[in-house]
């Protein structure tokens, strides 16, 4: 008996704790051109992504619920914010060819797969690195997101893809040549103040 408490003690609790992540991402993108820096803030159906520069200083943040779907644009220097419109739309979906690898690697302490997706009409493919399971917040980000990048546009269209995390994404052209790459550089469990996640009260709404 005093086994088996052990045993719900230790196991049970991680394992819902993953399946509803709370904690921090902090992400790298690189193109040809540029380098980005976004620190991901996650909490049960809510999100704040702030974008930062290089001296870790924050030049905008969103707001994202994924419940009812509102993302909130906040400018901190001008001290505005707005509501972002939905632009969901129903277009046609790209002709992939999808392959599931049983090739890893470990990437943050975590044992990650390599998921490729082709698509030859658009001379691209793209390697992803992901966590399998534990992270059903990512496929509702970019579902209410719905950026035009072709990444997020191909993740979505992979087979059981709702619960798992990309931790590096690598897209190149049909020849190799590199475009960008996405990488989470630490991935950090923790608890999160729920003050992160409300507008500014003495900012100014631009409509």
């Amino acid at each position: 008996m005093v086994k088996f408490i052990l045993f719900v003690f230790y196991f049970l609790p991680f394992h819902l704790y993953a399946q509803s992540f709370e904690g921090i991402l902090e992400i790298k993108q690189t193109s040809l051109n540029d380098t980005s820096f976004f620190v991901y803030k996650i909490k049960n159906n809510k999100v704040k992504i702030n974008k930062i520069d290089k001296n870790k200083k924050i030049k905008s943040y969103r707001l994202i619920n994924l419940t009812d779907g509102h993302i909130f644009e906040i400018n901190p220097d001008r001290r505005l914010y707005c509501e972002i419109p939905d632009k969901y739309t129903h277009g046609e979906k790209d002709r992939l060819e999808i392959l599931k690898t049983q090739n890893h690697q470990n990437l943050l302490k975590q044992k990650c797969y390599q998921w490729r997706v082709k698509n030859e009409s658009k001379n691209t493919e793209i390697a992803y690195w992901v966590i399998e399971t534990g992270y059903s917040f990512f496929y509702k980000l970019l579902t209410i997101e719905n950026k035009a990048e072709k990444y997020t546009q191909y993740f979505r269209q992979i087979p059981e893809c709702k619960g798992a995390l990309p931790v590096l994404i690598t897209e190149r052209s049909s020849l190799r040549q590199f475009r960008m790459e996405i990488e989470i550089t630490k991935l950090l469990a923790m608890p999160i103040n729920d003050s992160e996640f409300t507008l500014p009260n003495n900012y100014s709404e631009v409509k």
